[in-house]
């Protein structure tokens, strides 16, 4: 059988064919790939973060065990027409240092999500977040014997920009954007050997509360259609291969995900959806991301990126849901008659079937990108190759690195000891300086061919926002 991607790295080509997205969950009996307990999150990268709190994605698994004896069942994602190859540590690292060993991943909670899976199927250390909060907000990682470095950056919407001003004003606009996260990314974009992207579940709030003119319906596309060019021009300025841009497609929750203990078949997807009674609080929303996820594929095709759909995969597992926990506390504090706030703040989180429990769903996620890597490496076919001006040379296996183009495999060791870009930061920094990575976004590492400042978007002419007072838009 065929391998899923077909190496393209100059072009999109069958990498966005999502021909992987065929196939069906399989029931495994192996082990979890890893324990993602709250202390390791909380001690390490240093937020909020306990057995109680609804991003404890690790939860699941620590309740099953206690419960049981027994981790939860594990289930493998099985295309139908092509190959998939299953994670390996070894394999991975060997990947990933060789088409690029530096990896910035922009996006929402669930981007979140991958960046955590990423970090502990490779075995790797959490830096410190940047602020201390409830949330991954910007927070490194190390892996791979610090031979790789990631770098994630919470933006829920891809905000290209530097001005915190431009932000404030889109959650000024309306208190149902006020729990919008962003931060700056432009530098480390431009830097990074892959950078992945990916957005569209808080992008429905804005259709339904943006309410004159055609901007409303023009944001999300307008929006992300220059976060993409952008960063794809800044890339192509700095020899990265256009293919190295990779989005991620939003994933598809279940409505009332808590009926469901198993995967299930698409067309139960459907049905779900369609009979959703009581309307859950975000149906709605659920039901523009396949609307989004196909203009998202459509504008990174159009830039030259890769992309990977997930969502046809992700609506068949609405048991793997974060709902299933919270659903279960909630049940026992109503039992015990112990109402009020706290029960309401549950029972808030029980339709929370957009996030899922770790391990689970996301590691599938990164071993698309993991594969989708590594035909850049092969060639496509299995075989070594050496492709276009980007190719390697001496005993690396003939592999292609994508991070830049007709340059050495990137090396941490140069001038004076440092490296560049997110090598320029010691790894004692790295991992235990708050926000390491943030500190790029100031010039450090990039000198001299930092990110000149770009055009303020409150300058667009697709920017609905205008300026806000007193929570109300004042369209353009």
């Amino acid at each position: 059988m065929l391998p899923c991607f077909d190496g393209s790295a100059t072009g999109p080509g069958c990498n966005s064919c999502n021909q992987y997205a065929k196939g069906s969950w399989v029931a495994v009996d192996t082990p979890p790939a890893y324990q993602l307990p709250s202390a390791m999150i909380r001690d390490r990268a240093g937020i909020m973060i306990d057995n109680s709190s609804t991003h404890h994605y690790g939860r699941c698994a620590e309740r099953h065990q206690k419960r049981h004896g027994t981790t939860p069942q594990q289930y493998e994602w099985r295309p139908a027409n092509c190959a998939l190859q299953p994670f390996e540590a070894e394999r991975a690292c060997d990947t990933l240092r060789a088409v690029g060993k530096s990896f910035l991943l922009v996006g929402d909670s669930t981007t979140g999500q991958v960046f955590l899976s990423l970090v502990s199927l490779l075995g790797g250390r959490m830096g410190r977040n940047q602020f201390l909060k409830r949330i991954l907000n910007d927070v490194t990682a190390s892996a791979c014997g610090d031979t790789v470095r990631l770098s994630f950056v919470r933006s829920d919407v891809l905000l290209f920009s530097r001005h915190m001003h431009e932000f404030r004003v889109l959650r000024g606009c309306h208190h149902r954007h006020n729990n919008l996260v962003a931060g700056s990314f432009q530098q480390r974009a431009a830097m990074a050997d892959v950078v992945l992207l990916s957005t569209g579940h808080h992008y429905p709030v804005f259709f339904e509360t943006v309410v004159r003119g055609v901007a409303r319906d023009a944001f999300f596309t307008r929006n992300l259609n220059h976060t993409l060019l952008s960063v794809a021009r800044l890339r192509a300025e700095r020899g990265h291969a256009a293919a190295s841009l990779v989005v991620l497609g939003a994933t598809l929750p279940v409505p009332h995900c808590t009926l469901y203990h198993e995967p299930i078949p698409l067309g139960e997807y459907l049905a779900a959806d369609a009979a959703a009674l009581p309307t859950p609080r975000w149906a709605g929303s659920w039901r523009q991301i396949s609307r989004i996820n196909w203009v998202a594929k459509a504008l990174t095709e159009a830039a030259g990126g890769s992309f990977l759909a997930v969502d046809e995969i992700s609506a068949r597992r609405p048991d793997a849901a974060m709902a299933h926990i919270w659903s279960e506390a909630s049940s026992r504090r109503a039992a015990s008659g112990r109402a009020g706030r706290a029960s309401t703040a549950l029972n808030e989180a029980v339709e929370d079937c957009l996030h899922y429990c770790q391990p689970g769903p996301p590691d599938t996620w990164s071993n698309l990108l993991l594969n989708l890597l590594a035909s850049w490496r092969e060639g496509g076919n299995g075989s070594a190759a050496s492709v276009g001006d980007g190719a390697r040379g001496g005993g690396g296996g003939g592999g292609r690195r994508l991070g830049r183009r007709g340059r050495a495999p990137f090396r941490a060791e140069v001038e004076g000891g440092r490296g560049s870009g997110f090598f320029s930061i010691s790894s004692t920094e790295w991992l235990k300086t708050r926000g390491a990575a943030a500190h790029l976004e100031h010039g450090a590492g990039c000198s001299p061919s930092c990110v000149p400042d770009q055009a303020l978007l409150i300058d667009q002419w697709w920017w609905p926002f205008g300026n806000c007072t007193k929570g109300k838009a004042e369209m353009l």
